[in-house]
């Protein structure tokens, strides 16, 4: 499920009922709808913030993982990582138009800030697999660090950071360029990272510390 929470008062509004172990969320430019990936089912599935009311699920790959929504509103980008494909939804007509193949274990997905390109990190090979939006053809695979998951692109745009759980660190990427840069230690199972608005930090959530470390970019 999905539980709605009111921000101004923390007060849980309502639970919304989706598929099988629901595992992430990306919401709509517009801000009218969530949508959800439900890992058990893999499937992805809408829901109508007016409302709160959940849609009719979409079938996409095995092991629906994360998911992101291109700049432009118009897809929604699903990592199934169950069988190594990343699924583009039309949300116009809500159904699957296109399975790009990518590496083992896909998990995290970002784009660059003009769409073009989506960056896929695959936890079972050790890279990202660039993706040119437009012709849904893999251009590049970027060796990083152990076992890839959270993948973000700074608010300037200007550099892309991959967090290696098995390495326990962050690996920076050019985006101009595609190449890896010199790996940052941070602590065990470096799993996700977001960057502050000014885009000065990158905090590093560390599952297997039970930490978060920020890294001055």
């Amino acid at each position: 499920n999905v539980t709605v929470i009111n921000t101004a008062t923390n007060q849980v509004v309502t639970t919304v009922a989706v598929g099988s172990v629901a595992a992430d969320l990306a919401v709509t430019p517009d801000g009218k709808t969530v949508w959800v990936s439900n890992y058990g089912d893999g499937t992805v599935q809408p829901i109508d913030v007016a409302s709160n009311t959940a849609g009719t699920p979409i079938k996409v790959g095995s092991e629906a993982e994360r998911v992101a929504i291109t700049p432009d509103g118009s897809q929604l980008w699903v990592a199934n990582q169950g069988d190594g494909t990343v699924s583009v939804v039309d949300l116009a007509s809500r159904s699957v138009v296109k399975t790009v193949t990518v590496g083992a274990q896909p998990f995290g997905i970002a784009f660059n800030h003009a769409g073009t390109t989506a960056y896929v990190t695959n936890g079972g090979s050790g890279t990202v697999s660039v993706i040119d939006t437009s012709s849904y053809a893999v251009t590049g695979t970027i060796t990083v660090g152990a076992g890839p998951q959270g993948i973000r692109v700074s608010p300037d745009g200007g550099v892309l950071y991959a967090a290696d759980f098995g390495a326990g660190g962050i690996t920076p990427i050019d985006p101009a360029t595609g190449k890896a840069g010199t790996f940052i230690p941070t602590a065990a199972g470096a799993y996700q990272l977001a960057f502050t608005p000014d885009g000065t930090t990158a905090w590093v959530v560390n599952t297997g510390a039970n930490s978060a470390s920020p890294v001055d970019v």
